[in-house]
């Protein structure tokens, strides 16, 4: 929305591999979308952790049939851009996803199931 400066987008969708290859299930979004709303709401630009370019105006787990097409499972949010440098970066397409930042603690390597998807957007098997 231009004229609220609010955006609006997937954090992070299950199933799906992330630039690292690594993937989360809805579950484990669901939980970090939790926390970070508890614990941080602290909004960033290209993972440089200064808080201050906007503020979380919704954040929401995406539900199936979601109105605005997005994946059942996905955390949701829509950012308020309150820094006017950032603002034109994003007028400008110089900044167009989210990118979640946050401490991840590996378990076992467990079977992936076979309705995930590669970077590549290639179904794993």
């Amino acid at each position: 929305n231009l004229e609220r400066r609010v955006v609006k987008g997937v954090v992070y969708a299950p199933n799906v591999a992330d630039s690292w290859d690594e993937y989360m299930t809805a579950d484990e979004i669901r939980k970090s979308s939790e926390r970070f709303m508890m614990e941080s709401q602290k909004v960033d630009s290209a993972h440089n952790f200064v808080a201050g370019d906007g503020h979380p105006v919704e954040n929401y787990i995406a539900a199936k049939n979601d109105p605005d097409g997005f994946p059942e499972g996905a955390w949701i949010m829509g950012i308020k851009v309150t820094d006017n440098d950032t603002w034109q970066k994003v007028k400008d397409g110089k900044i167009r996803a989210f990118s979640w930042a946050g401490m991840v603690e590996y378990g076992d390597k467990k079977e992936v199931p076979s309705n995930w998807y590669n970077k590549d957007g290639q179904r794993v098997d």
